[in-house]
């Protein structure tokens, strides 16, 4: 299961939000607004992070903390229908491209 902080009072970020939650058709996602009481709780590894500006994830499986374009590796393992994409992260140059593409889908 993969969570994911995004700032809940940007219209963007919430229609990638909305987005993320459309294409999770396995219940793999866990989507937080970074205003929610319970974040913290839940991610207590978030507590103290600057979290607005970027796009932030956690694995709640082994806790790992990913940061905008290094949560797309675990992401399009949470979205199958996506994982085609997979490969193409280790074209040089390409990850950041398919980060700004993916996780700013409105």
């Amino acid at each position: 299961m993969l969570l994911i902080a995004y700032d809940g009072e940007c219209s963007l970020c919430i229609r990638r939000a909305d987005w993320l939650k459309r294409q999770d058709t396995q219940a793999q996602l866990m989507l937080f607004p970074l205003q929610h009481p319970e974040l913290v709780r839940m991610a207590p590894e978030l507590a103290g992070r600057k979290l607005h500006g970027q796009v932030h994830g956690m694995d709640l499986t082994t806790r790992e903390v990913f940061i905008a374009e290094e949560l797309l590796r675990p992401l399009l393992r949470a979205l199958p229908r996506w994982a085609w994409l997979t490969p193409f992260l280790l074209i040089p140059g390409l990850r950041s491209w398919i980060g700004r593409w993916f996780l700013s889908k409105t």
